[in-house]
């Protein structure tokens, strides 16, 4: 089984490559939100792919943001 390593990001890369900073990426890992490898003697590596993912799955639109003000005022009259 030969493995391709080169594609892998650095944590440090893969930060950048969100514009969050390393150890809040360290946080999403260690909470399983962010798919990641962790290699033995080397550390923590990031697909582009996963990185992708995990934009798409984090994005919100015009509408999320309304519904999640319309929940917060129902909460805050009751």
């Amino acid at each position: 089984m030969t493995t391709n390593t080169d594609s892998l990001m650095k944590i440090r890369d893969a930060a950048a490559a969100l514009r969050i900073h390393p150890g809040s990426l360290y946080r999403l890992c260690a909470r399983r939100g962010i798919i990641f490898y962790r290699i033995p003697g080397v550390g923590l590596r990031f697909r582009p792919s996963d990185l992708d993912k995990f934009i798409d799955r984090s994005r919100r639109t015009k509408k999320d943001f309304a519904a999640i003000l319309r929940g917060a005022k129902k909460e805050a009259a009751r």
